[in-house]
């Protein structure tokens, strides 16, 4: 089953497909929420996954199918944000 199926289905996870995010929202060093482009929207959550494809893209030769944007945007976010990143 796909991640994302299974993550749709699940009653404490809400997806947001298609946002951009351009901050988190940190609270006493710890990340509760997140904002979009444009500030239009801030969203609150007792946790924060940054599933934003990794940083493969940053190299020459990659096994990422051609024009995956995997820049690595989620740890510079994270790294902006000051909160800890794991399992990069």
């Amino acid at each position: 089953e796909h991640i994302t199926a299974a993550a749709a289905r699940h009653p404490l996870i809400t997806l947001q497909e298609n946002t951009i995010v351009t901050d988190l929202v940190v609270s006493n060093g710890v990340c509760v929420g997140v904002e979009t482009l444009g500030g239009e929207q801030e969203l609150a959550s007792r946790g924060v996954v940054l599933a934003s494809g990794g940083l493969a893209g940053i190299y020459q030769h990659s096994t990422n199918p051609p024009g995956f944007n995997a820049l690595g945007s989620s740890v510079a976010i994270a790294a902006r944000g000051g909160v800890e990143t794991q399992d990069l």
